[in-house]
């Protein structure tokens, strides 16, 4: 990881060399969500957690656009990320009287690099893809809250293993539209193709919460 972080800062910097170059800032709101969680084994696939609904969170960060000319540009981001979701255990797995919903959060440091296609002046389509890195977490289940440490130790008395990834990798594509020269709003939507959640123990798999998260914001250019 470190090598590939080295690599892309020297790419970016030799791209600088040559583009013409502005920096921004940029915050706004999240709606996410998490794909459902599944277990299999022997070939059954059973669900354990499926969406019950959006979270609503926010990302705030900055950026640096590298214009190669009138149509083609490169925007890398750095962005703190707040997402989540709200999930429900199936009936069918609930004791009587219990509802089986729970609130997630799950904060991330993003770093999307997107190509920005410029086919109208102000106008850019922005795609491409986006490592990010968890820094928090909590799961509020009937008013009772537990995070970070504790909510680990919680689901791996249960599993036998820490199930929580680190890493999570996804692909944007998005809009954006420059007023004045300086201020901009765009909407993206972030397509999660890693698992935040995977356990594979004694042939039996559980996988799923891949991140969806669709963002609204608005920023300034200096």
């Amino acid at each position: 990881m470190k090598k590939i972080l080295i690599l892309s800062l020297t790419l970016i910097l030799g791209i600088g060399a040559t583009a013409q170059v502005k920096f921004g800032v940029k915050a706004g709101l999240n709606l996410s969500s998490l794909s459902d969680v599944e277990t299999s084994a022997s070939g059954a696939s059973i669900l354990i957690e499926e969406n019950d609904g959006m979270a609503v969170g926010f990302h705030v960060g900055g950026f640096v656009n590298f214009s190669f000319g009138q149509y083609i540009g490169l925007q890398p981001e750095l962005l703190f990320s707040m997402q989540g979701d709200k999930q429900k255990v199936p009936s069918t797995l609930l004791p009587a009287g219990s509802n089986g919903s729970t609130d997630y959060t799950f904060d991330y440091i993003n770093i999307p690099v997107l190509l920005d296609i410029k086919p109208f002046a102000n106008f850019s389509i922005l795609v491409g893809p986006q490592i990010g890195f968890n820094i928090y977490k909590s799961a509020t289940i009937d008013g009772k809250t537990m995070s970070g440490s504790e909510m680990d130790d919680s689901f791996e008395v249960v599993l036998g293993k820490k199930p929580f990834k680190s890493f999570d990798f996804a692909v944007v594509g998005g809009l954006q539209y420059t007023f004045i020269e300086y201020l901009t709003i765009g909407a993206r939507y972030n397509f999660g193709l890693t698992n935040a959640f995977s356990l594979s123990e004694s042939g039996v798999d559980i996988t799923g919460w891949k991140n969806s998260v669709i963002q609204i914001s608005v920023g300034w250019i200096f």
